[in-house]
């Protein structure tokens, strides 16, 4: 089953990594296209084209200038440049000109038709199914700038297996949606993979370790895992162990520990001083090889200035290196925003569009430091359920496998 989400034409194509049949034959776009459902709206694009007049800039851009009313708090002149980096980013195209929302795109009429394989031979596991997706606006009229936002997978809910997919936006009525690449690139997130027989599987063909009660335990042993965030990581707190902010195995001598985030945060059921600010608390660890430390802060900053969740991570990032450099062989790992159920109230603060962006920030905000990332955007689009912010136990499940993996790697065969 090809899943498209949508919210203009583009291409799609993504790793077949279904083990069921060892090869089979797509349909081709001989057949007239089929309609998307509302159902379907959107994934991550690539601008090709930066001439495209969405694009076009009239001058250079403005020297980029942070206001803010605390003196201290005003970004020093290597600041400044990387928060101009940073929004360059997360750049997203506008229409070329003023447009009535009869004109923006309508996922009723538009269509999507599976390519031919090059050459027209049969697809077998590994290769790339192609899909093309002709985005109209309400009118039934082809669109011919980009900038809508996109996700896409393909699933066998037969195979419990699923792998997400990429949009290219070419700026115009194209775009292609492929596969992320299964070569490792300049930067690797511990989840670049897809799922089979409902575990997560890396394309690398690095083994992940699938972990129970006793193992967990075994592989904690002597640890001491440090948890701040959002409700997303309680998700990963509350799934190793039951408590409200720490749990102690002396037995064992494991220590866990989590705690929310500093503000913004959108709800009131932990009290003010149990709030603490993650760079605070980094500071405060010694660090060392039986030292995790896990964080996963993006849900409640959407409705904020971007800014804001840029000036909190440039933060944690100091705090993280400070660690990092007084405590070697602490385990650093960071949560990736993921995909949310959306309903009418939530949609006015909130949406995926948004989560996308503070997920670029934090990608870039840690490029090149010591972490290991979940890929959790990736994890929740390629899984068959439905879209929530806390995704279910059975993610959960292959996201701490994929951290103790990291904690506790398989012995080498000698």
């Amino acid at each position: 089953m090809l899943t498209v989400y949508i919210l203009c034409a583009l291409v799609i194509k993504t790793t077949i990594q279904c083990h069921s049949q060892p090869h089979f034959k797509p349909d081709l776009p001989s057949r007239p296209p089929q309609n998307l459902s509302y159902n379907t709206a959107s994934m991550l694009f690539q601008p090709q084209n930066s001439s495209h007049p969405a694009l076009a800039q009239k001058g250079p851009l403005p020297p980029y200038k942070n206001h803010t009313i605390c003196s201290h708090l005003e970004p020093t002149p290597d600041e400044a440049l990387e928060d101009r980096a940073l929004l360059d980013a997360i750049v997203w195209p506008k229409p070329p000109a003023p447009t009535s929302l009869h004109q923006t795109s309508d996922p009723v009429h538009s269509l999507f038709a599976i390519l031919p394989s090059k050459g027209g031979r049969e697809l077998h596991v590994g290769d790339q199914l192609e899909a093309l997706v002709q985005m109209q606006d309400f009118q039934g009229r082809p669109k011919h700038y980009g900038g809508d936002f996109l996700v896409a997978r393909l699933h066998s809910p037969e195979l419990g297996a699923g792998v997400a997919g990429t949009v290219v936006d070419h700026l115009n009525d194209d775009q292609e949606l492929e596969n992320r690449s299964i070569e490792p690139g300049p930067v690797k997130y511990n989840p670049a993979g897809y799922y089979y027989k409902g575990s997560w599987r890396l394309f690398d063909g690095t083994p992940v370790r699938q972990f129970d009660a006793k193992s967990i335990t075994q592989c904690l042993t002597g640890k001491v895992m440090n948890m701040y965030g959002d409700s997303t990581m309680r998700q990963w707190f509350e799934y190793l162990r039951v408590g409200p902010f720490m749990a102690v195995d002396c037995k064992h001598n494991i220590l866990l520990k989590y705690h929310c985030h500093g503000p913004p945060i959108g709800f009131s059921t932990d009290r003010a001083s149990e709030l603490r600010y993650v760079a605070n608390e980094l500071d405060r660890l010694p660090g060392g090889p039986n030292t995790v430390v896990a964080l996963s802060l993006w849900a409640h900053f959407s409705p904020f200035p971007v800014e804001v969740y840029i000036r909190r991570m440039r933060n944690i990032r100091r705090a993280l290196e400070r660690l990092l450099a007084r405590g070697p062989g602490t385990l650093a790992v960071i949560r990736s925003a993921n995909l949310r159920a959306l309903d009418k109230e939530r949609s006015l603060n909130h949406s995926d569009w948004f989560s996308l962006q503070l997920d670029r920030i934090l990608r870039n905000m840690f490029m090149g430091l010591a972490v290991v990332f979940v890929d959790a955007w990736e994890m929740t689009l390629a899984h068959h359920s439905p879209h929530n912010i806390h995704p279910p136990p059975d993610i959960i499940k292959n996201m701490i496998s994929l951290i103790l993996t990291k904690v506790c790697p398989a012995k080498k065969k000698s």
